[in-house]
């Protein structure tokens, strides 16, 4: 809203894709710039970095974490952890971070491309899944109990614009870029 208020003439059209899609997007020019998680992109794509997005742990009142403020990585039954599906860069990142095979044995195998309908699934089982602390503000006050601090170790992930290298209109992406770290300052 206050990127459309202050720069009226510039239409603003907003998609959400995964990784494959936006690169594919920008290196093709059907998109002039996205919002991604930093270091995704690969060649050919300027990213400017914006700012650390925390990890946080969403589990269910009925799992044993629940208690628990802080929760360490280790401490991840891997077999209750619910994932975003295939192509979303935040699913390999949480792999990584979990040091995960990409095949987790599991009571469930639920997936899904919205972060929303994982935080449902967790709510209705004794599962848990990893969210960005973008996300946290979103969540109803009475979920807010389910969400865990994740304690030390490579548990954020960097936000950037991200352009292609010859982009042009260079003044419209400096002014998203102030909008977006104006309002996450203000946070």
């Amino acid at each position: 809203p206050d990127f459309v208020r202050d720069y009226p003439k510039v239409e603003l059209e907003i998609a959400e894709m995964v990784t494959a899609d936006i690169v594919d997007a920008l290196r093709r020019d059907r998109i002039d710039a996205a919002l991604v998680a930093g270091g995704t992109c690969g060649e050919g794509i300027q990213e400017h970095e914006l700012f650390d997005d925390r990890f946080h742990l969403y589990v269910s009142r009925e799992n044993p974490l629940f208690e628990r403020t802080n929760v360490r990585i280790e401490d991840i039954d891997l077999k209750e952890l619910v994932l975003l599906s295939p192509g979303h860069c935040m699913r390999d990142q949480i792999i990584e971070l979990c040091q995960a095979k990409r095949e987790v044995p599991s009571h469930y195998t639920f997936e899904s491309g919205s972060l929303d309908t994982l935080m449902r699934i967790v709510d209705c089982t004794h599962c848990v899944t990893i969210i960005p602390e973008m996300a946290v503000e979103y969540i109803p006050a009475e979920h807010r109990c389910q969400v865990k601090t994740l304690a030390k170790g490579a548990t954020s992930r960097k936000i950037a614009v991200a352009v292609r290298r010859t982009y042009v209109k260079s003044s419209i992406i400096k002014a998203l870029i102030d909008t977006i770290l104006s309002k996450v300052s203000r946070q």
